[in-house]
């Protein structure tokens, strides 16, 4: 939050950091139960650029939620079908073809402490698996949202939010990632099992660490 504090503090001279607008992350699970990754874009400079996001973010805007003096009731499968065209470059047929519009679930409301800004986790499911996907929307993608895709189990999703903890792995990933990956985890599998299924993955992890280290040589 350094980067914010001068914004923060600073009084009437202060670059206008708060409030952010709201953002959506939306998280793409596909029909063979993979979610999927984006690389963000070299060229978005305000985004962590060169990092795995899952799977895309999309600002706010009030044509989202209103239309003149009356609010849409569920504003939130516009956003959705918004970011889609926008970032994926499908036409509104092409859209609805493609995600199933039904399976939107909204998972909770994140806190990036990084940048002030608030964000709705989403998750939607499309129609097909993750190669017929990406072979579908990879001449449309937008290049300067990201570059390219990549689709991850969601049953190894463990495996990945251990990396966390090693600093050169995290920051190969969105500083968001790994929360919304935990919250599509906890929504897949309930609170119990997916702490069970993290605290597994955790213990196998230390215990391969603990393999790995140079034993004494008593001579």
């Amino acid at each position: 939050m350094k980067e914010y504090a001068s914004g923060i503090i600073a009084g009437s001279k202060s670059n206008k950091y708060l409030p952010n607008s709201l953002c959506l992350h939306l998280i793409i699970e596909t029909s063979d139960h993979k979610v999927v990754l984006s690389k963000i874009s070299t060229g978005k400079r305000n985004d962590n650029p060169d990092t795995w996001a899952a799977t895309l973010g999309e600002q706010l805007e009030a044509d989202d939620f209103r239309n003149a003096n009356n609010f849409y009731e569920d504003f939130v499968s516009g956003w959705v079908k918004r970011a889609f065209i926008e970032e994926c470059g499908l036409s509104p047929e092409d859209y609805y073809a493609i995600v199933n519009e039904k399976s939107i679930r909204v998972l909770g409301v994140d806190f990036e402490s990084d940048r002030y800004n608030f964000s709705l986790v989403c998750v939607v499911q499309v129609n097909y698996p993750f190669m017929d996907y990406y072979e579908k929307i990879k001449s449309t993608m937008d290049n300067n949202e990201a570059i390219e895709l990549k689709g991850i189990d969601i049953s190894e999703i463990p495996t990945y939010l251990v990396q966390y903890k090693n600093e050169k792995e995290r920051k190969e990933y969105h500083p968001s990632t790994f929360l919304r990956l935990l919250l599509l985890y906890v929504h897949e599998n309930g609170y119990s099992r997916a702490e069970n299924k993290i605290s597994d993955c955790i213990k196998k992890q230390m215990v391969k660490k603990c393999k790995q280290k140079p034993k004494w040589n008593n001579s």
